[in-house]
């Protein structure tokens, strides 16, 4: 019961401090945003104060979830050198808590933030920036609803499978689809028939019929499939709005789709592989840079050592923001596998602080020497 108590204490303790730091980074982004924003006020007609503050709050976070890892490096960090300041940890561990369990909150509270991160904000902060994409267009004439010069694709959910159509181009407020190209896959997606046609006719509400169609594909067993020509397809005129185009982003519910898409139409999948891996291992990302940073800072009393300590943290965010850079290029080339990619610094950051929580506690004399005057500030080790 004592130490739920105070497991809950720090969980907390965390967690108000990693979103205030969250705020902090917000403002800051979005005063960066703004700036940047702001220098269309005079350039283009109807773009005014309101446009750019909305646009900017729109991309903010978005960008906040791509420096998540830092946040989380600064407030577990914070957490555990306010609670050795308030002599929280020496108490704690006199009466017989190690460090890692004094750790282990901030663990839990980062891993908890980056599973919100995934699962809630991840999709909010991606239809925000697309929602700003589609008013910048519309802003600069580029039409974010403009049914013409756009490719266009439209899903359609099937029982026992799905349709996907691609559309070089939308003339005549939607009455004529330029270049489409029709697949239909199973319920585990399996390709079963690919249909190209030089345009697609509306013949009804929601209904156009293909011209000039050829059939490229058709799985096996498939023979009583209609005829290419004159083939009809039916799906909402407002599916039209959806767009391929790489200023939209993608979030992670809508990811597994897109990756079986780009596999259908032979586009490349590293990128989307890569993103939808680095979602799904965020929580254990995040959970092992909380260790990282509490074994950094941790000690039973804190007696001038913070900018050591700033130092060391600081230290850990480059090498972090370095080798998580160099493995996503790696990944979104095909390099390595996206696993392997989102793996690496979890597994480094957790034996990192394995291996430091060891020295702080007596480890080896000679390897923990950096830490011994202070460490040994209460006459032992941790």
């Amino acid at each position: 019961m004592r130490g739920r108590l105070i497991w809950r204490y720090l969980f907390g303790q965390h967690t108000r401090l990693a979103f205030l730091v969250l705020g902090c980074l917000f403002v800051i982004v979005l005063l960066s945003q703004f700036s940047n924003y702001s220098q269309y006020q005079s350039q283009i007609e109807g773009w005014g104060f309101a446009q750019t503050l909305m646009i900017s709050v729109l991309r903010t976070p978005l960008l906040l979830q791509a420096i998540l890892p830092h946040t989380i490096l600064v407030s577990a960090a914070l957490t555990i050198a306010m609670a050795c300041r308030r002599l929280e940890v020496a108490v704690l561990m006199q009466n017989g808590f190690a460090p890692t369990q004094l750790i282990l909150p901030t663990i839990l509270s980062a891993a908890a933030i980056g599973l919100f991160a995934a699962l809630v904000f991840n999709p909010l902060a991606v239809a925000g920036h697309n929602l700003s994409e589609q008013a910048i267009r519309t802003l600069t004439g580029g039409g974010a609803v403009s049914l013409r010069k756009n490719p266009r694709e439209v899903y359609i959910r099937e029982d026992g499978g799905a349709i996907y159509v691609l559309i070089d181009d939308v003339v005549d407020s939607a009455a004529v689809l330029d270049g489409v190209t029709y697949y239909a896959v199973d319920g585990v997606h399996v390709l079963q028939r690919t249909l190209e046609a030089e345009r697609a006719v509306r013949v009804g509400t929601d209904t156009w019929q293909l011209e000039d169609a050829v059939e490229l594909y058709r799985a096996p067993g498939l023979e009583d499939l209609p005829p290419p020509e004159g083939f009809q397809i039916n799906f909402e005129e407002r599916a039209l709005d959806r767009r391929i185009d790489t200023r939209d982003q993608i979030g992670i519910y809508e990811l597994p789709d897109r990756i079986r898409l780009s596999r259908i139409v032979g586009a490349q999948v590293y990128e989307p592989q890569f993103r939808l891996a680095w979602l799904i291992a965020l929580p254990a990302l995040l959970g092992s840079l909380g260790y990282l940073s509490g074994s950094i800072v941790i000690r039973p009393l804190q007696r001038g050592g913070w900018k050591y300590d700033a130092g060391l943290v600081l230290l850990a965010a480059f090498a972090v923001y370095t080798v998580s850079t160099v493995l996503e290029a790696l990944a979104i080339r095909g390099v390595i596998g996206p696993v392997t990619a989102v793996s690496v610094v979890p597994c480094i950051a957790a034996v990192t602080s394995a291996v430091l929580i060891w020295l702080k506690r007596g480890g080896n004399r000679i390897l923990r020497s950096p830490f011994g005057k202070r460490a040994q500030a209460m006459h032992q080790p941790l």
